[in-house]
């Protein structure tokens, strides 16, 4: 017998999980976006190659997430689970890079 014919109920863990981490990865895509292209309408000529070196951070994390994102919701759907739910490591690689980012965001913006 197949999870169909059981009646198996899946749950929402894995739409959730998926929504919450293309969530973030628009943020930090979109916040990478904003400050690399901050002067671009009013000060043109004012370019700072910092801020594009940290847009094109943000752009690559923010790839990074959406990857992880999918894997973990990948994971979830699976039956039984191949290996343990928890990523604590991946949750804390991903916390601190997005802390270090919003950092360099900050200081960029102050330039």
């Amino acid at each position: 017998m197949t999870t169909a014919e059981v009646g198996v109920d899946r749950g929402l863990q894995a739409e959730r999980t998926i929504m919450s981490w293309t969530r973030t990865s628009i943020a930090v895509g979109a916040n990478g976006l904003l400050v690399a292209g901050r002067d671009l309408v009013s000060h043109p000529d004012e370019w700072i190659g910092l801020r594009w070196a940290i847009g094109a951070l943000a752009a690559v994390l923010a790839i990074a997430i959406y990857i992880a994102g999918r894997r973990r919701a990948r994971d979830l759907t699976r039956r039984p689970l191949p290996r343990p739910v928890a990523a604590p490591r991946l949750m804390a690689c991903t916390g601190v890079a997005i802390t270090l980012l919003g950092v360099a965001l900050l200081t960029s913006a102050t330039l």
